[in-house]
């Protein structure tokens, strides 16, 4: 089986496997490992990347929501809170499960965060659902920089980059 075909076949058992104790979840490859964020648990667990063996919870639960995950270039794992978290994105460090505030409340206008990509000169790219924007933040610092798009009146769900550094920003309807 091709390497990229072995590892979505990972990536769905590992899904249906959360999918008996959690809803809603989002994931992100990792170096060797499948993490997920469970909606309805609100923690983050690790699986094997190769087996789907479920290796354990690496943030326990949290009184909101994480989604939004992304590995950084610096090996940590980035995830989006709300639910009255203060819409903000912590930093995660993959080995101890410690989480610390990177983009803090409210920042550039951050409301109802979603998505998330670090772009390919380092800096980070949040999904900012409720005002309909893609905010930019220092990938170093979580420090607000500007806009990179006003999707409005589309609500705006996720954020991915080609090779070519071209941004790609998938859409819901104009009533979310």
């Amino acid at each position: 089986m091709p390497k990229t075909a072995k590892i979505l076949a990972m990536v769905v058992w590992a899904l249906v496997q959360v999918q008996t104790v959690t809803t809603g979840q989002t994931l992100s490859c990792g170096p060797g490992d499948v993490v997920v964020a469970g909606y309805t648990q609100k923690d983050i667990r690790v699986y094997d990347g190769e087996t789907g063996v479920f290796k354990g919870v690496l943030v326990d639960p949290q009184p909101y929501a994480m989604g939004g995950l992304t590995f950084g270039p610096d090996g940590n794992l980035y995830a989006t809170m709300h639910e009255g978290a203060g819409d903000k994105v912590v930093r995660i460090n993959i080995n101890t499960g410690e989480l610390t505030d990177f983009v803090i409340s409210g920042s550039g206008g951050l409301d109802g965060p979603s998505g998330q990509r670090f772009g390919p000169e380092g800096d980070l790219y949040v999904v900012s659902n409720h005002t309909r924007q893609v905010l930019v933040f220092d990938g170093s610092t979580g420090d607000y920089v500007g806009e990179l798009a006003n999707v409005s009146p589309r609500s705006p769900i996720d954020i991915e980059f080609d090779v070519g550094g071209n941004a790609y920003i998938t859409c819901g309807s104009p009533y979310n």
